[in-house]
């Protein structure tokens, strides 16, 4: 066997998402006997600032707040894009307290590479010792994220090292012409590929002429009753006594989003006889709902959803974990013909796209239907066999 593995994946992002699916796919991997770290390459740094979405501070950010703004600036400028050493590293934490930034997390909990990488130069220089390199999960092969850039493509290191990809995600359901040339090129150097999404396999074939195999998000490739293990054993999670419905809806995504599912919410809860609360945001206010912070542990984000009577997301890994814990949700969407191939995908791939409400839309409560787990549970375990299999074809082989 194979022993020590590189993974690039985007495991710095203020999102518990990014977080959970950069420790899972670590954390199996570990469990199959392979020695593996991520290889800490900043993501954004200042390429992807400059060139792919140097807009970012205006659209994610109320451009009237000038104090919202000079927030956005200074985490992704200088949070995110730079090592700091020295002074700097006091100045960080006490910035880091002040404007609450998520970044602070949990980062000491992934097993990075000793070093940090905040160029793309810089890692295509550095000498290597890896056996594999796996590229995944996440949106690594996002675009409109990315850009151009090699690194999320495998491109650095040693030739002859094994390069696969596993549950990579292109985001979208359809790549422009720009892209494809770069994107085939790249892809010819894997051994293996598996995407996230069934269209990422799509887009695979389109571009490069090869099958790629649809896989799970890392997130799924510990079972529910594991995940019951791993959170009976955190620290980080609190006993949850009472019963509740939950929204995870970024508004930073949909526009919009969240006084409707505060509607929502509201409906389902008075019907059902439920406290509200939000692992995000909600314009109800504090004596309605009870708000989590963004900066809770990423086990207690899993926590709270595995614990909810109903959920109502407009996120991906929102989504996965209530297919995956059984609990009862909506997706919450501005649109059915999203170029966003994420949500829908994981919908489609579950039989559950009957799940989807659109924002505006009429809703009654009465229209609610019950999921069909053991359905969802034999597609889970399909799925999940596949995904298994794979990765030990792709890493063995």
């Amino acid at each position: 066997m194979k022993n020590k593995i590189g993974l690039i994946t985007c495991h710095r992002i203020p999102n518990h998402g990014s977080f959970l699916q950069a420790w899972s796919l670590c954390e199996y991997l570990c469990e199959l006997g392979y020695d593996v770290e991520i290889i800490d390459y900043i993501y954004p740094n200042l390429y992807h600032l400059n060139n792919v979405h140097h807009n970012e501070i205006r659209r994610n950010t109320d451009t009237s707040n000038l104090f919202m703004r000079l927030k956005r600036y200074v985490i992704d400028r200088w949070f995110v894009c730079n090592r700091k050493r020295g002074w700097e590293l006091a100045v960080y934490r006490l910035l880091n307290l002040l404007l609450r930034n998520p970044n602070k997390l949990y980062f000491r909990q992934l097993k990075l590479s000793a070093k940090s990488y905040t160029s793309s130069s810089e890692l295509i220089a550095s000498k290597l010792d890896y056996d594999i390199l796996i590229s995944g999960s996440d949106q690594v092969w996002n675009p409109r994220f990315s850009g151009n850039d090699g690194i999320f493509f495998l491109q650095f290191g040693n030739r002859d090292i094994k390069r696969v990809a596993y549950s990579s995600s292109f985001g979208v359901s359809e790549i422009g012409d720009a892209y494809k040339a770069q994107y085939a090129e790249w892809l010819g150097s894997f051994s293996h590929i598996a995407t996230r999404e069934q269209s990422g396999t799509v887009i695979v074939k389109d571009i490069v002429g090869r099958q790629a195999v649809h896989v799970l998000d890392p997130v799924m490739l510990f079972s529910r009753r594991r995940w019951a293990e791993l959170l009976q054993e955190s620290k980080y999670v609190e006993k949850k006594t009472e019963a509740y419905i939950v929204t995870y809806c970024l508004d930073y995504v949909y526009k919009g989003i969240i006084d409707y599912a505060d509607a929502i919410m509201q409906r389902i809860a008075e019907n059902k006889g439920l406290e509200c609360a939000t692992l995000y945001k909600s314009n109800l206010g504090a004596k309605k709902v009870k708000t989590y912070s963004e900066t809770i542990h990423p086990f207690e984000f899993v926590n709270t959803i595995m614990h909810a009577d109903f959920a109502i997301v407009s996120s991906f890994h929102g989504l996965a974990f209530c297919i995956l814990l059984h609990t009862p949700f909506l997706v919450v969407m501005d649109s059915r013909e999203t170029s966003d191939s994420r949500l829908l995908d994981l919908l489609d791939t579950f039989c559950l796209k009957d799940r989807v409400i659109i924002t505006g839309e009429e809703f009654d409560v009465c229209d609610l239907k019950d999921i069909d787990w053991n359905r969802v549970d034999n597609i889970y375990n399909q799925m999940s066999e596949i995904s298994k299999r794979y990765l030990k074809n792709a890493l063995n082989g």
